[in-house]
């Protein structure tokens, strides 16, 4: 949401930055799931 609402490019790419690490962090958590059910 604040990547397509920020008031300036540093607020754009902080959120940006946030987003792509709590993916990364979704994803290995999904995976470890995946293998420990």
């Amino acid at each position: 949401m604040v990547r397509d609402h920020a008031l300036g490019p540093e607020i754009r790419a902080l959120a940006e930055g946030i987003v792509a690490a709590q993916e990364t962090e979704i994803a290995f958590m999904q995976d470890w799931l995946n293998h420990h059910e």
